[in-house]
């Protein structure tokens, strides 16, 4: 077997993992354990943590928010620890490829569970974690996009959409502008275009599944975080 091979199989296999771990909806399980109902049948109809905060409450919301971030997280560092062992093991291959690989995955479980029907979440959270394991120093800068927007409009999903359509432009700033194949690049594409491949990928997905908050965002009737006063 060659090692194009292994690894094009090392990669299919966490991504498979990936996807079924991504798959598995904290919203969803949280929700039915603390009211035994469907996050997605009121409120928002979202299977997310600001739903789940607003329609059932802050306990079961902050433990989405431990689960969808933290299997981000998780499954990115499954991949860069494989991919890292393939390395060891003599294989040219840089182990950054297996946090994409495994945060991709996830962020595509966690959107399209197959154990929900294939209706989840819209990814923030989950691609917040991924971010942060990706590289910390884009995931800060991509953070503080987020409070500043938020400090001026109060809208979450403004400051989330500008947060996340940072991500693959401060993601090739902070890397340089390198664009030649590396002795480590796969599919014949330098590592750089593959990264922000991904990234855009990715950002294109979340503004599609925002399409009704990019709507009423331009009519001017997205909802602004209110918080409420004692007495």
């Amino acid at each position: 077997m060659s090692d194009n091979t292994v690894i094009i199989l090392t990669a299919l296999a966490v991504a498979a993992a990936a996807y079924l771990f991504g798959s598995i909806s904290f919203s969803i399980i949280f929700t039915r354990i603390f009211i035994k109902k469907d996050i997605r049948s009121f409120g928002s109809g979202n299977a997310g943590m600001t739903n789940v905060f607003r329609s059932v409450g802050a306990v079961p919301g902050v433990l989405t928010l431990i689960g969808d971030f933290g299997k981000g997280i998780l499954c990115a560092l499954i991949g860069f620890f494989v991919f890292k062992y393939l390395n060891q093991l003599g294989f040219v291959i840089d182990p950054v490829y297996g946090k994409f690989f495994g945060g991709a995955f996830c962020f595509l479980g966690h959107i399209y569970p197959v154990y929900y029907g294939f209706k989840g979440g819209k990814g923030v959270l989950t691609g917040s974690g991924i971010m942060l394991i990706i590289d910390w120093r884009t995931y800060c800068i991509v953070m503080s996009v987020f409070f500043l927007v938020f400090l001026l409009t109060r809208i979450i999903s403004a400051a989330s959409l500008a947060a996340v359509g940072s991500f693959p432009i401060v993601l090739f700033l902070m890397h340089g502008f390198r664009t030649e194949i590396d002795p480590n690049a796969v599919f014949l594409i330098s590592q750089r275009l593959f990264e922000v491949s991904c990234g855009v990928l990715f950002v294109g997905i979340i503004f599609i599944k925002h399409i009704p908050n990019i709507k009423r965002i331009i009519k001017g009737e997205e909802k602004q975080l209110k918080l409420k006063k004692k007495g």
